[in-house]
């Protein structure tokens, strides 16, 4: 079992497209196909079950991508620890909602924006549930309704004059944007410095 077939699979078991996962590690696809049988021959276990063009999963693939995450993990961190380079380097994996990764919106915004129209006593005509902010500013500038949106999501539009602000005279809206991280996770050069800089970010754009 080799360190490549593991990153085969790893990936394959991501995209469950062995011609995607050929284009992403730069392999022919014949060669995803035969490292991958190479490794289920091995273990003695089908880890993909092919339907036509679709691949998933079987239960055995499932177990052993537990076991290929942590070998490559630890293979990433050793090679760090060891590798004597004083850049920070390596892989980071950063998972956020949609939002937070376009405009650093909290999902209960909506929530306090509308708390805020029932203190104020007033009571909109319909409401309009959208997940894209896209899809929200399109709405607002073909004149369906008002939006509560971050300035950063609109500074483009109100600029162009598309969109426009209404002052708001009720509470201001509390945002909190949280980092966090498993207790027992190393902290690589890599995330290290990534934290540096996002603590440095936010205190240069929104204070202490």
């Amino acid at each position: 079992m080799e360190l490549k077939q593991l990153k085969i699979f790893q990936v394959a078991a991501r995209e469950l497209n062995f011609t995607r996962t050929a284009e992403i590690l730069h392999y022919a696809q014949s060669s995803v196909t035969a490292q991958v049988k190479s490794l289920e021959e091995e273990l003695a276990v089908q880890l993909f079950d092919r339907l036509g063009k679709r691949v998933i999963l079987t239960d055995a693939g499932k177990r052993f991508k537990l076991y290929t995450d942590k070998v490559l993990d630890l293979t990433e961190e050793a090679k760090e620890t060891v590798g004597g380079s004083e850049e920070p380097s390596g892989t980071l994996t950063i998972c956020a909602s949609e939002t937070q990764c376009t405009y650093r919106l909290p999902g209960d915004y909506r929530n306090i924006f509308e708390a805020s129209l029932v203190d104020a006593a007033v009571q909109p005509l319909y409401d309009l549930e959208l997940g894209d902010i896209e899809a929200i500013k399109k709405c607002v500038m073909a004149g369906i309704g008002i939006a509560a949106l971050p300035k950063l999501a609109v500074e483009k539009e109100i600029e162009e004059g598309s969109m426009s602000v209404l002052r708001w005279k009720g509470p201001e809206f509390p945002i909190v944007t949280q980092l966090v991280w498993h207790k027992d996770k190393w902290v690589s050069p890599a995330l290290s410095a990534f934290l540096d800089v996002t603590r440095e970010v936010i205190l240069d754009h929104y204070g202490d």
